[in-house]
Order: structure tokens, then C-alpha cells, then sequence
């Protein structure tokens, strides 16, 4: 029998019709899912997802803190992204987190401040007790409890309120500039102590921890705290510019130039403080958080006012070379006048120039 090489021809099914095709998912029309929509990080997850992150920076150093940025960061490695109305509820679950590896932070700057201040003969011990503030005074010094202090914006003003000056920190927190000055010395690490030079409020690096720091003078406490408030932001202006600080002292000990010429550029950094501090106070003025009879003190409001003024006077026909240096000459006065200003009463009190000579000349 011989087998045919040919396969039967079968018959052909129907083409599908609307009327006998099974409804398939890939029919049904598309829908493109939004990827930022998609990946928004849920409001009742976040609690949790702060936390995840926190622990995972303390596990690899238990003193880590962790930051708005890196728990972006820590959302972008799961596929997650942070919807912008909840960035404010972040920053506070992150404040609740941080509190361990704050507390660990805080137990060695005070550690290390103590050791400073028993090491460092330039730097007065803190008095044992501060004097009590007026009970009739409406502006005394108030301190705040410890949830009010974690709802300031940074670390620096959270510091500055645990050494007793919440209501100054509070007022601070209502000047934009301030706060941008304030989140700038947060990030580079400013720590904040009490202490004092020669009955002064200063700055100064420590020796050991070399680290930047603010040195709050106690006997502030018995004033007012807007004058307290203003102290501190300029010795924080101090502290932004530290690097310029030490580049001046370092050609003192090279003994490059001369002491007067030292001294003279020295006022000139302090008077970009002093600037940036009055401009502060007025931002509260015109806010409405402050009255100008209370912004006298600690603030070199006068000094902004005046060289505002100055400044707008100046004729609308220069060029803008001309102009910055118009304004540098400005500083630059207002500089060689602050520099013989007397601080301090009797044969103790000394001026800049006195101080910043003297610098010069025993550098080494």
C-alpha cells in the first residue's frame, strides 16, 4: 500500500467576529498609569518609613541623624517618591526619630564643651548660677519645653533654646534671613555652648573636637531676649564666616602686612555680620514681631538703617563696578569707625583695634 505524501486540507474556522470573539483584557482600552502619581509615598506610611530610614543610618553609626535629603535618597531605592505637601510632617517625624542618636550627640558636645572649657584658658567657665530675670520685665528670658523646641526649624536654634533662651530662639525663627543664616551654620556643623571671653559672647574652633563654636555669655540671661536673640545671630554671622577668620590669623602669624591693617580687615568680616544682624532686625520690624525700642541692643540696627540709606543714595548712573566698589567703601568705613568703639566700662574696657593689634603682635 503506498501512503499519500499530502496532509489533508481542513477547513478554516471562521474569522472572530464582534458577535462569537471572547472579550480579551488586551481589547479593553489602556489606561497609562502616571509614574509621579504612582510612586507618591502615602501620608499613613510615612511614620513608618521614617523610622526604617533613621534605623538604618543608627545601625551603621548610632549617633547618625538622619535629614529631609537623605530620606529621599531612601525613598528613591525603593521606588518611592515623597509627595511635596508632606515634606513639614516629615521633618517633624524625622525630629521624633533622631532624638536617640541626638541624645548621644548631645551627651559628647556637652562632654567635649566641658573638657574645652577646662582646657582653654580664653574661654571664662560659665557662672554657676545665672541671675534671675525680672519678674516685671514682659521681654525676660523664657524657656520653653522640649516638644516647643523640637518645632524649631534646626539644630542651632534647638541648641540655643536648651541653654534657656526659647523665647529668643522663637523669635529668630520668624525672620526668613535668620533662619537662612541659621540652616547654613546648622549644616556645617556650628555647635552651640555657654560660655564667654573678657565678660563677651564669642566664637571660637575648640581645640580638640575642632569643631566651630558659639559661646553664649549667661549673664545675657538676666536682659531682655530680644537682645539675647541678637547676640546670638551675630556671633553666628561670626561663625558663617569663620574660614575668613582664620585665614586673617594665619597672616598674623606669618606676620604678613602690619597690625593696623590686620585689625582694619578683621572689623571689616565683623561688619558683614554686624550688617546681615540689623538686616534681620528689620525684617522683624516690618513683620511685626518686634518693637524698635526693643531691637536697640545686640542687633547694630542703627548701623543697618544708616547704611541702607547710604546705599540707596547712591547715584543710579554707576556702573555696576563702580557700584560694588562704592559699597565696598561704605564697609569699609563703617569698619574704621567701629573699630576704636569701647566695650566695657573703666580701666578694663578695651576696643577692637586694641584687641585685634594685639592679636597681631602676639601671634605666633
Amino acid at each position: 500500500m503506498r501512503f499519500s505524501s499530502k496532509l489533508p486540507i481542513l477547513p478554516r474556522a471562521p474569522a472572530p467576529t464582534r458577535a462569537n470573539s471572547t472579550p480579551n483584557a488586551a481589547d479593553a482600552p489602556r489606561t497609562r498609569a502616571s509614574p509621579d502619581t504612582k510612586s507618591l509615598v502615602p501620608r499613613d506610611d510615612l511614620a513608618g518609613l521614617t523610622k526604617a530610614y533613621t534605623k538604618s543610618l543608627r545601625d551603621q553609626r548610632p549617633d547618625a541623624t538622619g535629614t529631609p535629603a537623605g530620606f529621599n535618597a531612601f525613598l528613591k531605592e525603593k521606588g518611592m517618591r515623597l509627595n511635596v505637601k508632606d515634606e513639614g510632617q516629615v521633618k517633624m517625624l524625622l525630629a521624633r526619630d533622631n532624638r536617640p542618636a541626638q541624645y548621644l550627640q548631645d551627651v559628647k558636645t556637652r562632654r567635649q564643651d566641658a573638657f574645652d572649657a577646662r582646657r582653654r584658658p580664653g574661654i571664662d567657665a560659665p557662672a554657676p548660677q545665672t541671675p534671675p530675670p525680672s519678674a516685671g520685665n514682659p521681654n525676660a528670658i523664657k524657656q520653653i519645653s522640649e516638644e516647643e523646641i523640637q518645632q524649631l526649624p534646626n539644630r542651632v536654634l534647638q541648641d540655643f533654646a536648651r541653654l534657656g533662651y526659647g523665647n529668643s530662639a522663637q523669635l529668630l525663627a520668624k525672620s526668613p534671613t535668620a533662619l537662612k543664616r541659621l540652616e547654613e551654620t546648622s549644616d556645617a556643623d556650628v555647635r552651640v555652648a555657654a560660655g564667654s571671653s573678657n565678660g563677651r559672647s564669642m566664637t571660637s574652633r575648640t581645640t580638640s573636637g575642632n569643631k566651630v563654636t558659639v559661646y553664649m555669655d549667661d549673664v545675657l540671661k538676666s536682659g531682655n531676649h530680644q537682645a539675647a536673640a541678637g547676640t546670638f545671630l551675630f556671633e553666628m554671622n561670626n561663625a558663617h564666616r569663620w574660614d575668613r577668620f582664620e585665614t586673617l590669623n594665619t597672616s598674623a602669624k606669618q606676620k604678613v602686612g602690619t597690625a593696623p591693617e590686620y585689625a582694619q580687615k578683621k572689623m571689616e568680616v565683623e561688619v558683614e555680620g554686624m550688617l546681615h544682624t540689623g538686616k534681620c532686625a528689620n525684617e522683624l520690624l516690618v513683620g511685626k514681631h518686634a518693637k524698635m525700642e526693643d531691637m536697640m541692643t545686640g542687633w547694630y540696627l542703627g548701623d543697618y538703617i544708616s547704611y541702607d540709606k547710604k546705599v540707596k543714595d547712591l547715584p543710579e548712573s554707576l556702573t555696576k563696578d563702580e557700584r560694588r566698589v562704592a559699597i565696598s567703601d561704605l564697609r569699609s568705613a563703617i569698619a574704621l569707625e567701629r573699630l576704636d568703639v569701647r566695650h566695657g566700662t573703666g580701666p578694663r574696657s578695651t576696643s577692637h583695634r586694641e584687641v585685634y593689634e594685639r592679636q597681631f603682635n602676639t601671634a605666633r
